[in-house]
């Protein structure tokens, strides 16, 4: 219950977040995520004082049999300095129910990767994230859109 209590307050507040500041989708084929697919996001960041919401929309079928799926997420800087993360974005809450909005084929689940950020340089990042569970490919896994949000 508590789960689902904070994943509504972050819907709503993403929801009535300021403006969009970058969006992209990256579409997996036949729902299958394989170890070669790397869902690639590049923008550019120009004011160092600004900050943002970080987040992950990632659509799965109703039918995925898992309760999270494990990523690495590579962080490139416009230094060419490259940050590696092992992240588990979870799915489903304790209670075996899916997060997010689902209808009878699929769910979609809105990921915050992170609150209020600033970034440290001016310039053009990538964040790239590949799937890194023990099945491959991973089946259910439909699309990843990256969302960064500007904040007031």
């Amino acid at each position: 219950m508590r789960g689902l209590l904070i994943f509504s307050l972050l819907a709503v507040l993403i929801a009535c977040s300021d403006d969009v500041y970058y969006e992209q989708s990256f579409d997996l084929a036949e729902g299958q995520w394989s170890y070669d697919d790397q869902a690639t996001f590049a923008f550019e960041i120009e004011d160092v004082e600004d900050y943002f919401d970080l987040v992950l929309d990632l659509k799965h079928s109703a039918d995925y049999v898992f309760e999270n799926v494990y990523v690495q997420m590579h962080t490139t800087f416009p230094s060419g300095e490259t940050v590696t993360d092992e992240v588990s974005l979870q799915l489903a809450d304790a209670l075996d129910q899916w997060e997010g909005q689902c209808n009878q084929s699929t769910c979609e689940v809105s990921i915050l990767l992170q609150n209020r950020v600033r970034f440290k340089e001016v310039g053009e990042y990538e964040l790239a994230i590949e799937q890194y569970n023990r099945q491959n490919p991973l089946p259910g896994i439909e699309s990843l859109t990256l969302k960064i949000i500007a904040l007031p």
